[in-house]
């Protein structure tokens, strides 16, 4: 699956799940996205999904915070991650500066 298809904004993301909910699985399931998302983060800069994965593990979405939720993951961490690495570094006016250029000298 692309990972355009599992960081999508545009998802429905519930912010409690039912009572008596097993989570176990959304958990391996959490955990399975943030590690395809570290993993393609760290790929290829030509590749779609290593541009993709970078804007996501450096944004501040709700679905970001929901995946990290879940799988008992800091989402500062991997925010601090994500602008150690410059994967979503901002550059004058707050303006998004794109993956992989550099911000300030």
């Amino acid at each position: 699956m692309p990972m355009r298809a599992l960081v999508s904004d545009r998802v429905s993301v519930p912010d409690v799940l039912p009572d008596g909910t097993d989570l176990t699985p959304y958990k391996h399931l959490a955990a399975a996205v943030l590690q395809a998302a570290l993993r393609d983060a760290n790929g290829s800069p030509a590749s779609p999904n290593t541009t993709e994965a970078r804007r996501f593990l450096s944004g501040n979405s709700p679905l970001l915070q929901h995946w990290c939720r879940l799988a008992n993951v800091s989402q500062a961490q991997l925010l601090a991650l994500a602008r150690r690495r410059r994967w979503g570094a901002h550059g004058k006016n707050g303006r998004r500066a794109g993956p992989f250029q550099r911000t300030s000298r």
